[in-house]
């Protein structure tokens, strides 16, 4: 489980160049809160070698998330870094290669390309 504070974002970009379609992402998380917490998601595109944020600032004091998908839907093997970042500082939590059509999770279990 990765756990971002306050003015923390969870980014992915590309280290390859995408031939044909560009990856998609989802991510699963929940707001804690000191009496309940909140589940939330978020989807979208990666943006080429554009650094695209896939987990929002936490909108109280952590979000806890609980996993993310990252879909390779390129014709292409395609290269995908997944970093914490808090303003221009970063920190790297994954770098891995996707065959066309696998999917890079992370959650409980670690860090998983499926094919």
């Amino acid at each position: 489980m990765i756990v971002l504070n306050a003015g923390e974002t969870l980014t992915a970009v590309l280290t390859s160049t995408v031939t044909t379609n560009q990856p998609e992402f989802s991510t699963h998380f929940i707001d804690m809160l000191a009496d309940d917490d909140l589940p939330g998601s978020d989807k979208g595109t990666m943006s080429g070698s554009t650094a695209v944020t896939i987990v929002g600032v936490p909108s109280l004091v952590l979000r806890m998330i609980k996993t993310v998908f990252i879909y390779n839907k390129d014709t292409a093997a395609a290269e995908v870094s997944v970093a914490i970042s808090e303003g221009t500082t970063s920190c790297t939590i994954c770098r891995r290669t996707l065959a066309s059509k696998a999917t890079l999770t992370i959650d409980d279990n670690g860090i998983n390309v499926d094919t």
